[in-house]
């Protein structure tokens, strides 16, 4: 048995299908019909938390585009190449490479790209530089010297200042004149990327997709100098952006960059043609199958091979973390606290209900360590589970929490008493319901609650 799945090669993947587990295929082929169909510069925020499969999403949707559009695609790990101090170079470089892959070697316009990169590079470095040496203070001199200073600068104040707004006119003029020859190079570039295996009757107007992925993990200021690059400098015709982000991370970069006061969405969106939400399925109403109970299942069949009751398993694990809106990370590691638990304990009881509290107990470790602790060390209260589990907003859903919910506070409850009186009556009623699951089990409870959670106890 495995712990953790294996890393997912993404050269595998070859679109969606037979590798479709949370059913993206549709909200992917509308953001291809968005992005192929849309006229203009496009910049797509596509967006959702962390851990909710964001990077093989776009690893399908790109071989979906290649394959089924025939749209090329250049991928980028922005988080990988982050460690560089310049944004444009570097998204640049990324052009520059995919131009010299696709494009016959002897194209004017991949030389072409290379020399307008290395120009621009040049006047945006030497702009900063002195913009950077003219803001710098002259410091604090001795009262003498710096009156003999100021009379001698005071004559030539004015002289410097104007050379130094005729020579920022100056550079202006030459920064607009190199970016528009950069940007012209970049749009025929496109233009020979398609026209090179279009038959004679194709419009070609197909659009070259750049993936920028992982954007929220960046530095904070690699990150933003990427959106202000990607904006004033690459957005041309015929090349669509797709910045793949967590937001709330991504709004954190912003207000570490200026500060808390700043309206980090609202400063975010100046750099978005428009945002969309990767559809996560986080409920199990109307019957719907959540990604949760998905993935947990998924992960029970290929890396539990050999463990008993594992629809029990799937269950109260969908259910908990349904319940308490977790991610797939986090089910990554309840599975695989699962495995352990049950790899490590002297005998594998074949029982359903063992399987539930064994996935619950998992669950707590994971969501919840202070309450763990005080399960393992035997303190845990009525009140202590009401905290976990609010009874007021267990669903009627057919995800089995409540008979969870039942299950726990038979359990870890030794003394009916402390049941709140609001409860009782709905938990007479799973106890009746429930009695024919709890007559297997043994009727020493705190031995029984010690074998299951005392493995877990030497996991971190």
């Amino acid at each position: 048995m495995r712990l953790t799945p294996e890393p997912l090669g993404y050269e595998s993947i070859s679109g969606f299908q037979g590798t479709d587990l949370f059913q993206r295929e549709g909200f992917g082929t509308a953001l291809a019909n968005l992005v192929t169909q849309a006229e203009g510069p496009l910049v797509v925020s596509l967006e959702a938390p962390w851990g909710e499969g964001k990077t093989t999403f776009i690893h399908q949707w790109r071989h979906h585009l290649e394959k089924n559009k025939g749209v090329q695609c250049i991928y980028f790990d922005a988080f990988r190449s982050d460690f560089h101090s310049d944004a444009f170079m570097t998204l640049a470089t990324e052009l520059y490479s995919f131009a010299a892959e696709v494009l016959p070697s002897d194209d004017a316009d991949v030389e072409g790209l290379k020399q307008g990169a290395k120009k621009l590079f040049k006047i945006l470095t030497k702009s900063a530089a002195k913009t950077a040496l003219h803001m710098v203070p002259l410091g604090g001199f001795a009262s003498e010297a710096a009156e003999t200073f100021a009379g001698e600068v005071q004559g030539q104040m004015a002289a410097a200042v104007d050379g130094f707004c005729d020579e920022a006119f100056a550079e202006q003029a030459k920064l607009d004149d190199v970016l528009s020859e950069f940007q012209n190079t970049l749009s025929e570039i496109v233009e020979s990327v398609y026209e090179q295996d279009a038959q004679p009757s194709e419009a070609v107007e197909k659009p070259l997709v750049f993936i920028v992925d992982e954007l929220d993990r960046c530095r904070p200021d690699f990150a933003l100098q990427l959106l202000e690059k990607i904006k004033h400098v690459f957005s041309v015709p015929r090349v669509a952006f797709v910045l793949v982000n967590n937001p709330e991370q991504l709004q954190e970069s912003v207000r570490a960059t200026y500060g808390l006061g700043i309206d980090a969405n609202r400063y975010l969106h100046k750099f978005y043609t428009i945002s969309m939400m990767l559809p996560i399925n986080k409920s199990h109403e109307y019957g719907q199958t959540s990604d949760i109970e998905r993935y947990t299942a998924h992960l029970l069949s290929n890396l539990g091979e050999g463990l008993p009751n594992r629809q029990e398993h799937k269950e109260a694990i969908s259910a908990v973390c349904v319940h308490k809106k977790q991610g797939l990370r986090e089910v990554e590691r309840i599975v695989g606290y699962v495995i352990a638990c049950t790899v490590m304990r002297p005998s594998r009881e074949a029982v359903s209900t063992v399987a539930w509290i064994e996935s619950f107990v998992c669950c707590v470790k994971v969501l919840d360590p202070s309450l763990f602790k005080k399960m393992l060390n035997g303190l845990a209260t009525a009140e202590d589970m009401q905290g976990f589990f609010d009874p007021s907003t267990l669903p009627d859903d057919g995800s089995h929490i409540d008979l969870l919910y039942g299950l726990i506070k038979w359990f870890y409850v030794d003394n009916p008493d402390e049941l709140l009186a609001a409860e009782r009556e709905k938990f007479d009623g799973w106890d009746k319901q429930m009695w024919s699951q709890l007559s297997s089990l043994p009727r020493d409870k705190s031995r029984f609650r010690s074998r299951i959670i005392t493995p877990l106890g030497y996991l971190q």
